[in-house]
């Protein structure tokens, strides 16, 4: 949790999800955001920001289920909003990082609410 002094905190929260397993990925993603809302919730906190390597795309399950929870793909937000004045969706930004297997992958997010409801 970041705070000024005479601000609201900021809960901030990383993860790094498996590669391998997909029904992990998503039920790990769930947990991690529950818990940052968990954090958001007994801080105040007017702003709660998931982030990490999370090996896979906007569109795969796990980053589905965050916007699911009433969280937005930052990134994915930004994009779509420069590209059509729209927000939220799942604009490809390219590549984030290369995997082991060589493969160019965009798995790297950034999610952001302002929901502090469980």
């Amino acid at each position: 949790t970041l705070q000024r002094r005479g601000d609201r905190p900021v809960v901030v929260a990383t993860c790094h999800l498996p590669f391998a397993d997909a029904a992990a990925r998503q039920a790990q993603a769930s947990a991690c955001a529950a818990a940052a809302e968990r954090q958001a919730r007994r801080d105040d906190a007017s702003l709660t920001v998931l982030c990490g390597d999370f090996n896979e795309n906007a569109a795969a399950p796990a980053c589905r289920g965050l916007e699911a929870r009433g969280w937005t793909n930052c990134a994915a937000a930004a994009a779509t909003q420069a590209l059509d004045s729209g927000t939220g969706g799942t604009t490809f930004l390219g590549t984030t990082h290369r995997a082991h297997t060589g493969d160019a992958l965009s798995c790297d997010h950034i999610f952001a609410t302002d929901r502090t409801e469980g």
